[in-house]
C-alpha cells in the first residue's frame, strides 16, 4: 500500500476503497489476513476506520495547532511596540532616580549593561579617529580658516623665436593657410 500511498488524503482515500471492497466482497464469514484472524468482516473494518478517524483527529489537531502558534505570533506582535513604549516611558520617568536599576526590577526590565572602557581602548580610539581625519582629509573650523588659497603664478611669455625665413618653404602644401594671428588684448575678470 505505501506505493499508492504519496500523502494523508491519498491514503485514507484508499482506506475508505479497501472498506468498500471488504464489505462488498468478504461480508460473510471470517477474515485472514497475515496469520491473524477476524472473526468477521465487521472487524477489519473497525480497524479500518478507526485508522482513518485517528488520522482525522490528528490532521484536526494539527491544524488547531497551525491556529494557535498563528494566533500567539499575533498576540506577540501586537504587544511587542507597547512594551518597548512602556520601557522607555518607565526609564524616562525613573532613570534620574537612585534606585532606577530597582524601579526597572519591578518591571521586570533590566538596566542596559554599560562596559566600562580602559584607558587603552580610550587611547586606542582616540588614535584611529585622528587616522581616520588624516585619510579623508577633514579639518575642523578653525583648520579650514587657516588654510587660503593663493593665486597660480603668470606664465611667462614665450621668448620670441628666429624670424622664419621667406624663401624657404614652410610646408609642403603651398596652398596652406596661414596660421591664425594671435590677439593682444587681455581681459581681466574680479572675482
Amino acid at each position: 500500500m505505501s506505493t499508492y500511498d504519496r500523502n494523508k488524503s491519498t491514503r485514507q482515500n484508499r482506506l475508505r476503497q479497501i472498506t468498500a471492497g471488504v464489505q462488498k466482497h468478504f461480508a460473510n464469514g471470517p477474515l485472514q489476513l497475515g496469520g491473524r484472524t477476524f472473526a468477521s468482516s465487521a472487524d477489519f473494518i473497525a480497524l479500518l476506520t478507526n485508522d482513518i478517524a485517528v488520522s482525522d483527529a490528528a490532521d484536526k489537531a494539527h491544524a488547531d495547532f497551525r491556529e494557535k502558534i498563528d494566533a500567539q505570533k499575533a498576540s506577540r506582535a501586537a504587544l511587542a511596540p507597547l512594551l518597548k513604549y512602556l520601557r522607555q516611558q518607565v526609564v524616562g520617568l525613573h532613570s534620574d532616580s537612585p534606585s532606577a536599576a530597582g524601579t526597572l526590577a519591578d518591571f521586570g526590565f533590566l538596566p542596559r549593561a554599560v562596559k566600562p572602557q580602559t584607558v587603552a581602548s580610550k587611547a586606542a580610539a582616540a588614535a584611529k579617529r585622528e587616522a581616520t581625519r588624516k585619510a579623508r582629509h577633514v579639518m575642523g573650523k578653525v583648520q579650514r580658516k587657516a588654510i587660503t588659497g593663493a593665486a597660480p603664478p603668470a606664465p611667462a611669455p614665450e621668448p620670441p623665436g628666429p624670424a622664419p625665413d621667406a624663401t624657404a618653404p614652410t610646408s609642403t602644401d603651398a596652398t596652406a593657410a596661414p596660421p591664425p594671428a594671435r590677439s593682444t588684448t587681455t581681459t581681466t575678470t574680479s572675482t
